[in-house]
């Protein structure tokens, strides 16, 4: 899980530097930024919610489940917000939002 976040964290990184060559100033990076925070965010608290699922934990695993549709509700509503808001790029955040891909093809 570790090394995965790391990864990511790696690739966002990379393509927050290289969106600097498309446009100057911050608008780009700072988009590519937000996707790969809430990517990283996202996924941690979906490993979460699997691991309490599959595991032994005391939680009733309906309780979790309802956890995970709660969580993509309110990521639904942050996606919608930065979108609404225009506070992102919309092509530049999904580019960061992809960039988990990356970590979980290289295996």
């Amino acid at each position: 899980m570790q090394r995965i976040l790391g990864q990511t964290a790696l690739v966002g990184v990379v393509m927050a530097l290289a969106s600097f060559s498309f446009q100057k100033g911050v608008w780009l990076p700072r988009s590519v930024g937000v996707g790969t925070v809430i990517a990283m965010i996202n996924f941690w608290f979906l490993n979460r919610v699997v691991q309490g699922i599959l595991g032994g934990d005391a939680a009733p695993k309906g309780w979790l489940v309802f956890q995970g549709f709660i969580k993509l509700f309110f990521l639904g509503l942050i996606l919608w917000w930065l979108c609404k808001q225009t506070a992102v790029q919309t092509v530049a955040l999904l580019f960061g939002l992809s960039s988990i891909l990356f970590p979980l093809m290289w295996g």
